[in-house]
């Protein structure tokens, strides 16, 4: 008869228990040669080689031909001079020449025009002593304070100049400067001298060197006063001898 008709399938039993493992199976057959990758990064350079030994001298080549001259360049500093050479030894004395004749005497020129006068010389010097006089220079000075001075007398003679200060007082100190010693009249060097009166009170009367020569008289401090004195200083002036006299004139 006929084969009958497949059953369903039954449904699936439970996993049995995991079968020892098979041997390794042998190696399949090598595959084909797969496409060539991309070309790789270059590696780092390798370490330099010892130097190897020298090797033998080569022969010396042809000189080359000379350059051309370079172009002249400046001019040097001047050296020093050289030491003077020694002196030649003298030459004999040549023969004498003839004497020539004589030459015709020429025509006398004209004379000429005279000259202007030349300028007058120096005066000489004389043998006489310029005097000025005594000159009463009271009212050129103006003393300080409550002090005094009945004359100041200034007189010239030469070079040489006095000037006598009389009845010179004060109630009190004198301190201050009482004027100027007048042109052709003024000290070459300081003068300074140190008087006193009755009651040894000093005073110190001052004549500067300077153009402004300052007449001056001090006292110490604490002085009380100056009882009427007299006094006078002398010097020597380079000045030139004055166009007018100062103060007034004195018989």
């Amino acid at each position: 008869g006929r084969n009958g008709l497949d059953g369903k399938a039954g449904a699936v039993g439970p996993m049995g228990p995991a079968g020892k493992e098979g041997k390794n199976g042998l190696d399949g057959k090598a595959g084909p040669a797969g496409l060539a990758g991309a070309p790789g990064m270059d590696g780092k350079n390798g370490v330099d080689g010892k130097q190897g030994p020298v090797g033998p001298a080569g022969k010396d080549g042809r000189n080359g031909l000379d350059g051309k001259a370079g172009a002249v360049g400046p001019m040097g500093p001047a050296g020093k001079d050289g030491k003077n050479g020694v002196d030649g030894k003298q030459g004999p004395a040549g023969l004498a020449g003839k004497d020539g004749r004589n030459g015709v005497d020429g025509k006398s020129g004209l004379v000429g025009p005279v000259g202007p006068a030349g300028p007058p010389g120096p005066a000489g010097v004389s043998h006489d002593l310029r005097a000025s006089g005594a000159r009463d220079i009271t009212t050129l000075l103006k003393l300080p304070g409550d002090s005094r001075l009945d004359s100041a007398i200034l007189r010239r003679v030469g070079r040489t100049v006095e000037l006598s200060l009389e009845g010179l007082r004060g109630k009190s100190a004198i301190n201050g400067i009482l004027g100027r010693i007048p042109e052709g009249f003024r000290p070459a060097y300081h003068q300074s001298l140190v008087t006193s009166d009755t009651d040894f009170r000093m005073a110190k009367v001052d004549v500067a060197a300077t153009n402004t020569a300052e007449l001056s008289v001090r006292q110490p401090k604490g002085t009380d006063g100056l009882s009427p004195t007299a006094t006078s200083l002398v010097w020597l002036t380079e000045d030139d001898w004055p166009a007018k006299f100062p103060g007034r004139e004195i018989r």
